[in-house]
C-alpha cells in the first residue's frame, strides 16, 4: 500500500536547528525512501527529537530545507503536511471510545460516516484491537493503548509516520513484544516510519536503516548489521551494543599491548601505525584452556578470570589482562567451556576479521 511516486517520501537537505545560541541539529541530510523504517538513535541531547519535530513542523531549521514528496513544507505548519506523529505520553481521549479515537481526525477531514466506521474498523484490525470498539481507553493496558494510537495515526494514510519514542514508557516485555508488532504492522501497510528512540535494541529489531545522532550531526547511517558489525567511529561502536576496548601501539600489521602482547590487525588496518584503540565484541569471544593453540584467523590474550555470571541462555565471564585491563566474554550456555574458578587463567580468542581499530586521537574518543 505504499504510495507509487517517483523519489523519497522524506528528505532533510542541510537541516540546522539553533536554540539559545546552541546548534542542537547541524547540517543534516538524510533521504527516506518510501516504505522504509528508519530509525534514529542516538542519546539524549543528541537532536534526534528535534529533528522528529522538524519533518512534523512542530519546530521550523534556521537553516536548509525539508521536502515531503517533493514538496518543500519547509515552512508549512503540521496541520498541512502529510505526516501524523505517535508520541510517548498517547495523548488519548479519556472521555471518548477506543473507535471515537481512532475516528478524531477522519471527522476533522470530514470524511463520509460510512468511510469511517470501514476504516476504523481496519484500522484496529490492523492493531489487533477490534474487540475494543467501545472501550474507554481509560480500561486497557499500556501496550494496547499505544495501539490505539497508531491506528489513530494510520487510519488517516499519511506520507510518513512520524513515532517519538512510543515504545518508552511500557515495560520490557510488552515493550519487546510491541516491537515486533510495530515491525508486522509496518510490513502491512507500508507507510514510511521515522522512528525516534534511544534504545539500540529497538533500533536494531525493527529499523530498514539506522541512523545514529551524536551532539546534533549525523554520526553514521546504515543497516543494522553494518552499524553493529563495522561501526565507523568510536562513538557508534561503543553506543550501539557492548564492546571491549584496548589501548595498544600499531606497527607492522599487529597492535602491540603495553605487556608486549600482540594482536593481529585486519587486513584493511595493516597499514595503521602508532596509537591505536583495539575493539571487540564481547559475544565474539570464547575462551579456551591456556595451553590451547591460536589458530592463524585468531586473536588470542592471556587472562585472568575475576567472576563468572550466569544469565540463563548466556554466561558472562569477566576476566582481567597481564596489564590490568578487563575485558568481558559472553557465550551461550552450550559454548561455554569447563571455567575454572575465580582467579583461573585461560586464553581469549576472537576472529582477526571481528578486530575493529580505531585512531587513538583525542577527537575519536568515545
Amino acid at each position: 500500500m505504499t504510495a507509487s511516486i517517483d523519489g523519497p517520501d522524506l528528505e532533510f537537505s542541510g537541516v540546522t536547528k539553533i536554540f539559545s545560541g546552541r546548534a542542537v541539529v547541524r547540517r543534516v541530510s538524510l533521504t527516506v525512501q518510501p516504505g522504509e523504517f528508519i530509525a534514529v538513535l542516538g542519546p539524549s541531547g543528541s537532536g534526534k527529537s528535534t529533528l522528529l519535530k522538524i519533518a512534523a513542523g512542530f519546530e521550523f531549521p534556521d537553516e536548509g530545507c525539508i521536502l515531503l514528496r517533493g514538496k518543500d513544507v519547509t515552512t508549512e505548519p503540521p496541520y498541512r503536511r502529510n505526516v501524523n506523529t505517535v508520541f510517548q505520553s498517547y495523548a488519548l481521549f479519556p472521555h471518548m471510545s477506543v473507535a471515537d479515537n481512532v475516528a478524531y481526525g477522519l471527522r476533522r477531514k470530514k470524511v463520509p460516516q460510512t468511510e469511517i466506521a470501514h476504516k476504523v474498523k481496519e484500522a484496529l484490525a490492523l492493531v489487533g484491537l477490534h474487540r475494543f470498539w467501545d472501550n474507554s481507553p481509560t480500561t486497557l493496558s499500556g501496550g494496547e493503548q499505544q495501539r490505539v494510537a497508531l491506528a489513530r495515526a494510520l487510519v488517516n494514510r499519511p506520507a510518513v509516520l512520524l513515532l517519538d519514542e512510543p515504545l518508552s514508557a511500557l515495560d520490557l516485555k510488552i515493550r519487546r513484544r510491541m516491537q515486533i508488532e510495530l515491525k508486522r504492522i509496518h510490513q502491512e501497510v507500508g507507510t514510511t516510519f521515522l522512528f525516534v528512540t534511544h534504545d539500540q535494541e529497538e533500533a536494531l529489531v525493527m529499523a530498514d536503516r539506522i541512523v545514529v545522532m551524536r551532539e546534533g550531526a549525523l554520526e553514521q547511517v546504515g543497516t543494522a548489521r553494518e552499524i553493529y558489525d563495522a561501526p565507523v567511529t568510536p562513538f557508534v561502536a561503543d553506543f550501539v551494543g557492548e564492546l571491549n576496548w584496548l589501548d595498544a601501539n600499531a606497527s607492522s600489521g599487529a597492535a602491540i599491548l603495553s605487556d608486549g602482547a600482540q594482536i593481529k590487525l585486519p587486513e584493511a588496518s595493516q597499514h595503521r601505525r602508532g596509537p591505536v584503540r583495539i575493539g571487540f565484541r564481547p559475544e565474539k569471544m570464547r575462551l579456551a584452556p591456556i595451553d590451547a593453540v591460536i589458530g592463524p584467523q585468531d586473536n588470542g590474550v592471556r587472562a585472568t578470570i575475576t567472576s563468572v555470571t550466569f544469565q540463563g541462555p548466556i554466561t558472562t565471564v569477566d576476566l582481567r589482562l597481564t596489564d590490568g585491563m578487563i575485558v568481558r566474554c559472553q557465550s551461550s550456555a552450550t559454548d561455554t567451556i569447563e571455567l575454572p574458578e575465580k582467579g583461573g587463567t585461560v586464553l581469549c580468542l576472537w576472529q582477526i576479521g571481528s578486530t575493529l581499530v580505531f585512531d587513538a586521537s583525542p577527537t575519536e574518543q568515545t
